[in-house]
């Protein structure tokens, strides 16, 4: 009867919150069901070894063969199609991407989120300084199995672990050898990917050895290659471009003194530079009058570049690893075993050629010290210093951008590093008639990248090609920037182009002591107990190209971010049986950890937490379960949170100061793009983030319906003390002084930091614009989870059916004065969607050597604000409005797979299709860099692909 029991609680354990998985086993982690005994094990949320799978926290457990009948080669982006997954980056993100993937859960962010590989920390990894686990930096093809705790577990495994825990189990008692090989390309043509792996292993009484090696190959889509994203799309009829053009926009006065203001304002080149070397003619004559024989036209939204065909839609990128694990019973009560991991990526990004924005309208640098066109340019063909000494004496505005298209697109691709090593002994121990189990650990990681950008302009060589002295430097080649397409030469360009090469790493230290057993028997079952000390330690450091530093590229400056931080933690966790074979209450039982952790960063700065968490688990009968658990957690500032260096970005806002609204800015003034440049900024004082979670439910198996379990859990979150951003938009809005200013902003936390965040240019524009790290605020969200399982059998084969769904109730951001944002649940805010419902349907029919997956991926509607599309029409945005809204619909894609074992050949054949129907993303108005939310879409299109498993 108890083994039963056991047995029933594992399948119950695998089958609740499997995400779109079928083929569920419970020989993956515990014996069969009527097996003499039962392996104790540790499962994900406890250090605690136990028979019982099913704990006070839902666990969702997906198999190797439900990851293989996804059709996807990369684990992150298998994790990301949880319906408890937010957003988060993959290698759609071409434009701010870098070739990683990563999972958020929840949406509470990636670094929220603690990835463990064989119950061990893995590495943040990626460019350098990061707060989170690239998963492309482990192999699909080294997978067992993956659990996922759908709660928080700060008590438990420490810092990061606030939205979940996701635990990747690797393959370790392989016997055999096995080749895989995997090709599959999309109905369009593009879009190929391979993955090739060969694993060999064997495995005895006494230990155990496997190699796995694999190469996985994605080549790229164009964005010109599907219609959603082959134009800058704001929502149908409202397609614009870059005012940075192959041909040039010019904007500024023509005249050299107050009294020859001729208002000489958005024109841009009409056609070529002349053959015969003359200059092109200007728009006015020398008297102000229009010239009618001008190769000039004024600038209008119809002749905007469109830089998208160009861009790639998904990234390219190719991946090695090495994977090695090996175990040995040194004796009786003394096991050994160690994991080595190497993974290599090359990566990478590509966008439309290089605009160049000189002028103070142009913004940072340039707002106070413009890059001045010399009169003795000899392409200048207006006869005076353009953003001179002398012009901007009367007027302070203007600008001149130019799509450098003549040297091609930008490219920027990286070379990733990626070590693991993991040594532990862990055995048994007697003391007084009690077996305790015990454990030590060393784990050392090492990530490494070299990142290459090219396409790229140097500002100060463009300076010295515009001035007077290149005329007589040999050195300096004169820059044509009135030519139009085609008149910037190679030898321009050799002179004022770069290739920008960075550096980047983080490294980990990490040493575990952890000792667990039953040393009280009380009436309802054995006490269980378990204590340990942990060690960490990480470095990280970005180190940009120098002309990057120095502020002298294109790209504007970042520099260098470098720092340490460790932590020491001490953990506490119980399991008391309360009550055992009681009416309706055939057992209780109480859970309940405690965890300190004292941290320290290299500057100096000390902080500590105390993380709890209370559970309990009462089975009403064999049938029924309910549980709840209550539990604190926090996450401790990353490397980058403390010591980012001050890196331009270019984001969207509104100028409160617009038409003149600010005391301190000209009446005309009008910001010069939706885009302004600013800077991101990190703090080195930042205390750490501090969560509450609370989750409960039932977990339902009626004895009356065989092969059926369902499962609903609750949750709720709430973030304090949030390290945040305080956002663009809230940095103009507290620290401008405008018309009709909300009283809130003044008091926001960073209103006394004004001076040194928001400064501006006589223009109006901003020259420091600082967007700072701070701890403000709360964030707060909950939901239900719902799973179902279904496994019957037929006289015609069997049949596996899976539901997984959440629903997303509320999320919402609290500032420090209380006041709380709108519901952001059921909205998109470009880059991040949040749909109040996200499912997975699975349906796997089985007879004999044949098998047949059919997989809904359902994304719940959405609506977005609509937002200008273009500050100087003030043009909506919106294909659909409704309330001066943009409706997202729900989004279904549906994926099919089929596959054969020819038993006589050892040799598995699999076919399948992805996006079946070919689902395209619905528009969104406010994606930063696409006409679709990248993170939770799929652009690709109908994706066929096959497979063939050999073993001998």
């Amino acid at each position: 009867m108890l083994n039963s029991k056991i047995a029933k609680s594992v399948r119950l354990a695998l089958a609740f919150g499997a995400a779109s998985t079928a083929g569920m086993s419970a020989n993956a982690i515990a014996a069969e069901e009527g097996a003499e005994e039962v392996e104790r094990i540790e499962v994900t949320g406890s250090r605690i070894k136990r028979a019982d799978l099913e704990t006070a926290q839902p666990v969702a457990i997906i198999d190797r063969a439900s990851l293989e009948a996804t059709g996807l080669t990369s684990v992150g982006d298998f994790l990301q199609t949880l319906p408890i997954a937010g957003s988060a980056i993959n290698t759609t993100f071409n434009n701010g991407g870098d070739g990683s993937t990563r999972i958020d859960l929840r949406n509470l962010g990636s670094s929220r989120v603690l990835v463990l590989v064989n119950g061990r920390r893995w590495i943040n990894s990626g460019t350098g300084a990061d707060s989170s686990v690239d998963l492309n930096t482990i192999p699909t093809t080294v997978i067992k199995r993956i659990e996922v705790l759908k709660d928080g577990a700060g008590a438990v495994y420490g810092s990061d672990a606030v939205a979940g825990v996701v635990n990747i189990i690797t393959r370790k008692d392989f016997e055999g050898v096995e080749a895989t090989a995997y090709m599959g390309e999309s109905s369009e043509g593009d879009g190929a990917q391979e993955q090739y792996d060969f694993t060999v292993g064997t495995a005895t009484d006494k230990g155990h050895v496997a190699l796995n090696v694999s190469y996985t190959k994605q080549e790229p889509i164009w964005a010109g290659d599907r219609e959603i994203s082959n134009v800058p799309q704001f929502g149908t009829g409202n397609r614009l471009g870059s005012s940075g053009t192959p041909q040039g926009r010019f904007s500024f006065v023509d005249g050299t003194s107050a009294d020859n203001y001729r208002g000489f304002v958005n024109h841009s080149v009409t056609q070529g530079f002349p053959t015969d070397g003359t200059v092109p003619n200007t728009p006015f004559n020398a008297d102000g009058s229009a010239n009618p024989d001008s190769d000039f036209t004024p600038f209008s939204n119809n002749i905007r570049y469109n830089y998208a065909p160009v861009n790639y839609l998904l990234t390219p990128q190719d991946r090695w690893s090495l994977y090695a694990t090996g175990g040995y019973e040194l004796a009786d009560n003394v096991r050994m075993s160690t994991d080595v991991l190497y993974n290599h990526r090359e990566s990478a990004q590509f966008l439309a050629p290089m605009p160049l924005f000189i002028g103070p309208w142009a913004g940072g640098a340039e707002a106070l010290n413009p890059t001045v066109i010399s009169a003795e340019n000899i392409y200048n063909p207006f006869g005076f210093d353009i953003f001179g000494e002398e012009h901007m004496s009367y007027y302070n505005g203007g600008f001149i951008g130019r799509r450098m298209i003549e040297n091609g697109g930008r490219e920027f691709s990286q070379k990733v590093e990626t070590w693991k090593f993991n040594l532990g002994f862990d055995g048994f121990i007697n003391i007084a008639d009690v077996d305790w189990d015990w454990s030590v650990h060393f784990g050392y990681g090492d990530n490494s990248s070299v990142q290459t950008t090219k396409g790229r302009l140097n500002m100060v060589r463009i300076a010295q090609a515009l001035s007077a002295d290149c005329n007589t430097d040999s050195s300096c080649v004169p820059l044509n920037l009135f030519g139009g397409e085609g008149s910037i030469t190679p030898e321009m360009l050799d002179y004022i182009t770069t290739t920008e090469t960075s550096q980047g790493g983080n490294k980990l230290w990490n040493y575990a002591a952890n000792i667990s057993g039953s040393p009280v028997s009380l009436p309802a079952g054995d006490l269980g107990i378990a204590a340990g000390y942990e060690y960490r330690r990480e470095e990280g450091y970005n180190l940009p190209d120098y002309l990057v530093q120095s502020g002298q590229s294109s790209g504007g400056s970042i520099q260098p971010t470098e720092g340490t931080f460790s932590e020491s933690s001490y953990h506490l966790e119980v399991i008391a049986p309360l009550v055992a074979d009681a009416p309706m209450m055939e057992s209780l039982e109480l859970s309940a950890a405690i965890r300190y952790t004292d941290i320290e960063n290299s500057v100096g700065f000390e902080s500590d937490n105390t993380s709890y968490s209370v559970g309990l688990t009462w089975r009403v009968n064999d049938d029924l379960m309910a549980r709840a658990n209550s539990s604190t957690g926090f996450r401790a500032p990353s490397i980058s949170d403390l010591f980012g260096g001050l890196s331009v970005t270019f984001p969207s806002v509104t100028d409160p100061c617009n038409g003149g609204a600010c005391a301190d800015v000209p009446p005309a003034y009008t910001q010069p793009n939706t885009q302004l440049e600013a800077q991101v900024g990190s703090n080195d004082s930042l205390e750490p983030e501090e969560s509450e979670s609370l989750s409960y439910g039932i977990v339902y198996e009626p004895s009356f319906v065989e092969g059926l379990n369902l499962s609903v859990d609750v949750w709720d979150i709430e973030i304090e003390n949030v390290i945040t951003s305080a956002g663009f938009q809230q940095v103009l809005d507290t620290c401008s002084n405008y018309a009709g200013k909300d009283s809130d902003d003044a008091n926001h936390p960073i209103a006394p930091n004004c001076d040194s965040l928001l400064t501006r240019a006589p223009s109006g524009v901003p020259v420091t614009f600082i967007n700072p790290l701070l701890n403000s605020g709360k964030l707060e969200t909950n939901g239900v989870d719902f799973d179902i399982m279904y496994d019957f059998e037929t006289s015609f084969g069997s049949f596996k059916t899976v539901l997984d769904a959440t629903y997303t109730d509320v999320y919402r951001l609290v500032n420090d004065q209380g006041v709380a944002s709108s519901n952001y649940s059921g909205r998109n805010l470009g880059d991040a969607g949040f749909p109040r419902w996200k499912s997975n349907f699975d349906v796997t029919y089985m007879l004999d050597n044949f098998s047949f997956n059919y997989n809904l991926q359902l994304i719940g509607k959405q609506i977005e604000d609509c937002g200008i599309s273009n500050v100087s029409t003030d043009t909506w945005a919106c294909s659909d409005l409704d309330n001066d809204e943009n409706k997202l619909g729900t989004t279904v894609y549906h994926d099919i797979q089929a596959s054969y074992m020819l038993e006589d050949m050892n040799t598995r054949l699999t076919f399948g299709i992805k996006n079946l129907f070919d689902k395209v993303p619905p528009i969104s108005t406010q994606a930063f860099a696409n006409s679709f939310d990248a993170s939770l879409y799929d652009p690709t299109g109908r994706f066929f692909y096959g497979r063939v498993t050999v073993k001998f």
